[in-house]
């Protein structure tokens, strides 16, 4: 059997009204149509079965998976990932409408840029063309700094992917973020050195409703900052060499986060004291009764150059006196003497 260029994936759930029969026509109306259109009926109770052999009867592009009793979302999709053949895989959901020339904007973009591994784009609500403010971002790098802090600058069900790299790295759905599916999977994507883009057009209409309960949100809201606090957390212990620990990242995370707040913000600067080094801001020599050293300061932090893991804050800080707070033992005064060097109180 030929394989095809794309793979669509879709799962539905007690969806047999007017979104449904729209989301599947507008993937059969697609201008590019080298695809197979896999869609997992997660064990609906409606007429949504009906819906879809009626469509799988007249167009043969059209695979039907059902779940029997329902499974959940996360078990859906990654039913319709383990039947994927195409060379793209392409989300779509069941309650969204592509435009007809998004496939073929999608592969053609991916075609040209074999460096991407997931291409998204901008998506509108139905009927406009103003893209969502949250989706405008297109550079892979300031993209992977987003989702490393909890933005979400691409949009789940526009995204196309290469199914090669997804069975290489073993990349499948987790469930260890109910509602928040889909950043674990862009985690593993970045982590196995994927690289995720948009291109600058809407391609999707992405519709917001209130079909899903507060209860959702609440955990959705949950899950995303409980996963994104724990990888981050995660991406610290990397080896100093790995591409993802070059110390031009680090400060714009560090930027980003103080808006967002996904962790905490000194564990972030003493990270990057710790293995980056200071830019030399400010370089201050002490003299203490027991070790002569230059302190490095940002931002009110010090760090002992001479003592790796050494850290203080200055809460104290005139012309002539500077007041440190050390991590790991309590506050010291410093005074600057005729040379400049700023010598122990008492000393």
């Amino acid at each position: 059997m030929r394989r095809p260029m794309i793979s669509v994936v879709m799962a539905t759930y007690n969806r047999a009204d007017t979104f449904l029969p729209r989301a599947i026509e507008s993937i059969l109306s697609q201008t590019y149509d080298d695809f197979e259109f896999i869609i997992i009926n997660d064990g609906s109770t409606d007429g949504t079965a009906d819906v879809l052999a009626d469509y799988a009867a007249r167009d043969d592009r059209i695979k039907i998976i059902t779940n029997s009793p329902n499974q959940g979302l996360i078990a859906s999709l990654n039913k319709g990932l383990a039947a994927a053949r195409g060379k793209y895989i392409a989300r779509m959901d069941d309650d969204d409408e592509s435009y007809p020339n998004r496939f073929e904007r999608q592969v053609a973009y991916l075609e040209a840029h074999p460096d991407i591994t997931v291409a998204g784009a901008w998506v509108s609500p139905p009927g406009r063309s103003r893209p969502y403010s949250f989706q405008r971002e297109t550079d892979p790098e300031r993209v992977k700094i987003q989702l490393y802090l909890g933005i979400a600058p691409v949009c789940h069900p526009v995204l196309m992917m290469r199914r090669d790299f997804l069975r290489q790295h073993d990349i499948w759905y987790r469930d260890d973020y109910p509602a928040a599916e889909d950043r674990p999977f862009y985690g593993d994507i970045l982590n196995a050195g994927g690289a995720i883009a948009n291109i600058p057009e809407v391609l999707l209409y992405y519709r917001l409703h209130g079909s899903n309960n507060r209860q959702y949100y609440s955990n959705q809201t949950k899950n995303v900052r409980r996963f994104h606090a724990a990888f981050i957390n995660r991406f610290f212990p990397f080896s100093i060499d790995d591409t993802f620990r070059k110390c031009d990242l680090l400060p714009r995370m560090i930027e980003a986060n103080k808006v967002k707040g996904i962790v905490d913000q000194q564990k972030l600067s003493d990270m990057y004291f710790e293995l980056c080094g200071l830019p030399a801001e400010r370089q201050i020599q002490l003299s203490h009764p027991f070790w002569q050293d230059i302190v490095a300061v940002n931002n009110g932090r010090v760090r002992r150059s001479a003592q790796k893991g050494e850290f203080g804050h200055i809460i104290r800080e005139t012309e002539d006196v500077l007041t440190i707070k050390w991590d790991n033992w309590g506050n010291e005064t410093f005074v600057r003497n005729g040379d400049g060097v700023y010598v122990l109180q008492g000393e």
